[in-house]
């Protein structure tokens, strides 16, 4: 946008979801039109990327982004341990995010005999997602579902975990 005086305003927009992506959505395009084609998109994947660029008018190439830069880097001195006990789960808890990736990873170290326990924190994308990932939960008996998570409780989840799974 160019406001008075000659000031140029640039837009940054940061996607967090498929939600739009995966079905191309009236309100995305006219949200997307509105902040205009000199707006840097970033996006978190390089799929999310594409099919942004295929869906909607933007001016240049979105900037791919994972969500680990956004997690907080850790201060104080790091655990060092000898052996991995419980491998973390956290974000939007869907396919497109990974989840059934995550309980098969679980799934194979609990049929080798493995000691390995799993929490998973972040909210359900949808009812049919939240029914097939809690059937599997009850069938492995080695993870737990704790809830979204934020603040200082998502701290809390990255130390109770050894393992995050990404």
């Amino acid at each position: 946008f160019l406001l008075p005086f000659g000031i140029h305003v640039l837009f940054f927009v940061h996607h967090h979801s498929f939600l739009y992506l995966d079905v191309p959505r009236a309100l995305a395009r006219v949200v997307i039109y509105a902040i205009g084609k000199n707006a840097q998109h970033i996006v978190l994947c390089n799929t999310m990327a594409a099919r942004m660029e295929s869906w909607y008018a933007i001016g240049k190439p979105p900037l791919v982004l994972s969500n680990c830069a956004l997690v907080p880097s850790t201060t104080g001195t790091p655990r060092y341990k000898a052996q991995v006990g419980t491998l973390g789960f956290l974000g939007n808890i869907e396919e497109s995010k990974g989840i059934f990736e995550y309980l098969d990873v679980l799934e194979r170290l609990q049929n080798a005999g493995e000691g390995v326990h799993g929490l998973i924190a972040g909210p359900f994308h949808d009812r049919e997602i939240e029914e097939v990932v809690r059937a599997r939960i009850g069938r492995l008996g080695n993870v737990r579902y704790l809830g979204p998570k934020y603040g200082t409780e998502k701290s809390d989840f990255f130390g109770a975990i050894d393992v995050l799974l990404y």
